[in-house]
């Protein structure tokens, strides 16, 4: 295989292959993280539904029921892990602590949650969305008492914390999930 014509076949079949896989690996990763995420968000769905979590004033999800499940109290700390990664970017991306981005977000999460899904209270206790009097869809909580007044750059943290828990890239529209 001296002959340059064959070596430039082979070598441009070599880069085909390496090509080829690379895109198959790409589809399979893509394949395989599709029902995982299906999977995680239907998890999270239902124990919400079943008052085992709920959201917290600071951003992040609670664990209601001790006695859950393991696989709920795993999802619970993913979710976390994922939500701190996201809020340290936008915090990072806006100037603002990392706490103010994460009670922005809680707002925003509070404002999604479905009625009768469990939310912290002020004063820390947990209660179901609408019962504090007002119709359900309404906001039931006002932002947190110990923040600062909303300045621009939570409105910017607010619009870029939206897309469900999961799967939002900090820096995308605010959209309407969850």
């Amino acid at each position: 295989m001296n002959d340059p014509i064959q070596l430039q076949q082979a070598s441009n079949s070599n880069r085909m292959r390496s090509r080829i896989a690379a895109i198959s690996c790409t589809i399979a990763c893509v394949l395989l993280t599709v029902p995982v995420t299906a999977s995680a968000e239907y998890l999270l769905g239902t124990a919400k539904s079943a008052g085992q979590v709920g959201e917290q004033r600071d951003g992040y999800l609670g664990l209601i029921d001790q006695r859950a499940p393991e696989n709920i109290k795993k999802m619970v700390v993913d979710t976390n892990e994922r939500r701190k990664q996201r809020y340290q970017k936008v915090a990072e991306r806006i100037g603002s602590p990392l706490e103010q981005v994460g009670k922005t977000a809680a707002m925003r999460h509070f404002k999604h949650a479905k009625p009768g899904e469990l939310i912290q209270a002020e004063d820390g206790s947990w209660i179901k969305k609408g019962q504090l009097g007002q119709k359900p869809g309404k906001k039931a909580l006002k932002a947190p008492s110990d923040s600062a007044p909303t300045a621009p750059a939570d409105r910017q943290a607010a619009v870029r914390l939206g897309g469900s828990d999961d799967t939002a890239d900090p820096s995308s529209p605010a959209t309407s999930s969850n």
